[in-house]
């Protein structure tokens, strides 16, 4: 007989953010109202830093938390001040202070609802900067592209996995200036750990630049150097193509006309899904000429 598995239970912590245990929670205007309170005895004095547990008031702070379900949230923090101990401190009574990444002095809402109420005003902002330029996308565009964006700039998991070989060697080719922070820290423990990678993203950038200023007396020598590197193998293709590389360094001439135009016609061709037949095809290729 087959058994469902057991659902379970929601958890009231579990909605809450870390360092606070919860001490009720009801139903208030649609939404949730959460009291919760700090699970450390003490505080550390903003001033001195020194840890305080006399308590010398409590009180409460209403703040904004991420919904539920579509439903608002709000949380009653039960917060207290503390007396400073130390003689020579200037405070002598203080407010609890909670890590900054979960509840901001004077903050009106957590620091995670915070984070995405930031985020989404960068993405409406740049939303009106690109309609005025003419953009005919949605605000959702954008906030997803930021959202991908305030994701890949994080560096807290930049090193939880190793990335694939494919995303290393675009990591490794293209411009620093290109790369986001999490990208930079996976570049940089690259870089310490594995040396020949950047010996042969400088023999790539080599091959690149000696291409682009017509340098053929250096292909001798950059053939030489990259033979004893990673990138063995394809210096062992250039160097049995050695004729038409060189010939493709010093010629004016191009294929990119060719290839250009084949890249036009399959994008024509797949425009029709793929069924366009040959005088079909004609006719909208020379057509639109």
């Amino acid at each position: 007989m087959r058994t469902d598995p057991v659902p379970h239970p929601l958890r009231a912590s579990a909605l809450v953010p870390r360092g606070f245990v919860v001490e009720d929670a009801t139903n208030e205007d649609g939404g949730a109202l959460v009291t919760v309170r700090s699970a450390a005895e003490a505080s550390a004095c903003p001033g001195c830093g020194l840890q305080s547990g006399r308590v010398h008031i409590r009180y409460r702070r209403r703040l904004a938390e991420l919904p539920i379900a579509g439903r608002a949230v709000r949380l009653m923090v039960l917060a207290r001040r503390f007396y400073c101990t130390a003689v020579l401190c200037g405070r002598r009574v203080f407010a609890e202070r909670f890590d900054a990444d979960v509840l901001a002095p004077w903050a009106r809402r957590t620091a995670r609802l915070d984070h995405i109420v930031h985020h989404l005003g960068l993405a409406s902002g740049l939303w009106r900067q690109l309609h005025n330029q003419g953009f005919r996308g949605c605000l959702r565009i954008v906030s997803e592209w930021a959202t991908r964006r305030r994701r890949a700039d994080r560096t807290d998991n930049a090193l939880s996995r190793a990335p694939a070989a494919r995303t290393i060697a675009r990591m490794m080719t293209i411009g620093r200036d290109q790369l986001s922070r999490s990208e930079t820290v996976t570049v940089a423990a690259i870089e310490g750990g594995v040396p020949p990678l950047v010996e042969a993203r400088e023999i790539v950038g080599a091959f690149q630049a000696m291409v682009r200023k017509r340098s053929l007396d250096v292909l001798d020598p950059w053939l030489e150097r990259a033979q004893s590197s990673l990138v063995a193998s394809f210096a062992n293709g250039v160097l049995k193509d050695r004729a038409a590389v060189a010939a493709a360094i010093t010629s004016p001439w191009s294929n990119g006309q060719t290839e250009g135009q084949i890249t036009k016609l399959k994008l024509v061709k797949r425009q029709m899904y793929g069924r366009g037949n040959l005088d079909l095809l004609q006719a909208r290729v020379i057509g639109a000429v």
